[in-house]
């Protein structure tokens, strides 16, 4: 069944949940059916298990994370680049003074 299809056999009255039929709606959602409940043939809301919700903030952040990701890579060629040496010119130091001060160890 396409998604399309899917919606709209999730389309359900609000006044269903005036009739009794609350339980039968959320059990439905609960095992994995989206509901679009209109009130006066528009959509008022939308349910969706907690699980499908989780589900779309976590690819919501993924997409984010993403748009900044490839933010961060094109504006890093927006800014100049500098050489190893013009790093080791600026702290003072040249290759001979760095390679004679050996192994450096991190704890």
């Amino acid at each position: 069944m396409s998604e399309i299809a899917s919606i709209i056999q999730g389309i359900i009255p609000i006044s269903s949940f005036n009739r009794g039929q609350a339980g039968k709606i959320f059990d439905e959602v609960k095992s994995g059916s989206t509901k679009v409940v209109v009130k006066n043939n528009e959509p008022e809301s939308i349910l969706i298990s907690p699980q499908k919700y989780i589900d779309l903030l976590q690819k919501l952040e993924d997409m984010e994370d993403i748009v900044l990701a490839m933010e961060r890579e094109n504006s890093a060629f927006d800014e100049p680049s500098v050489g190893f040496d013009e790093l080791l010119k600026e702290a003072g130091l040249t290759r001979e003074e760095l390679s004679s001060m050996g192994d450096v160890e991190f704890d």
